[in-house]
């Protein structure tokens, strides 16, 4: 669902992000909501939350809201240090996969 569905003129994002332009969180980090928004949380940051009750990249949670991609950035590292959302940036790699995995990985993309 998009955060704004209707013909109402959007806030400028300097005004959802109180004038803050930098985070560093990579765009594949996925992101999960720690716990159901409450009336605590306003606009955006309530949309955030709620579209992350299950585990998104952060580039769809900013298409899924039709929000700028650095907004949502922004956004999601104040939840995140207001315990809101955890952010996971690690990535695997193929030194953390034992062989048996990839192969059966290998094996079912064969198959499709």
């Amino acid at each position: 669902m998009a955060y704004e569905d209707d013909n109402r003129l959007k806030p400028r994002p300097y005004f959802i992000t109180a004038g803050k332009t930098r985070s560093d969180f990579p765009l594949e980090a996925m992101v999960v909501a720690r716990q159901a928004p409450t009336p605590a949380l306003r606009h955006e940051r309530r949309a955030v939350v709620d579209e992350v009750a299950n585990p998104m990249a952060l580039v769809e949670v900013a298409a899924r809201l039709s929000l700028p991609l650095g907004v949502v950035r922004v956004l999601l590292e104040e939840l995140s240090e207001e315990g809101w959302v955890d952010i996971h940036t690690e990535s695997s790699t193929a030194d953390d996969l034992d062989i048996d995995t990839l192969l059966r990985v290998i094996d079912a993309v064969k198959h499709l």
